[in-house]
C-alpha cells in the first residue's frame, strides 16, 4: 500500500462560499473571529502557492559586506 501524500493544496479562488459567509453571520462574534481567521489562513496559502523568483535581481535589496579584520 503507498502512503497518501499528506500536502493539501488550495485550487480556486479564495473566498468564503456564500453558505459559508451565512454560517458565519448565524454566528454572531465567534462567527466574526473564524471568518478574519479563514480570510488569514487563505492569505497566507496564496502566498504560499506563489512560485519562487518572481522578483527581478534589480529589485532585491543590495547586500552589504563587512570586514570585521579591518580596525
Amino acid at each position: 500500500m503507498k502512503k497518501r501524500n499528506k500536502r493539501t493544496m488550495i485550487v480556486g479562488d479564495h473566498q468564503i462560499s456564500p453558505l459559508t459567509e451565512h454560517i458565519l453571520d448565524r454566528m454572531g462574534r465567534e462567527g466574526l473571529i473564524i471568518r478574519q481567521r479563514l480570510e488569514q489562513f487563505y492569505q497566507h496559502r496564496s502566498n504560499l502557492n506563489q512560485p519562487l523568483g518572481n522578483n527581478s535581481p534589480n529589485d532585491a535589496a543590495p547586500i552589504e559586506f563587512f570586514d570585521n579584520q579591518s580596525g
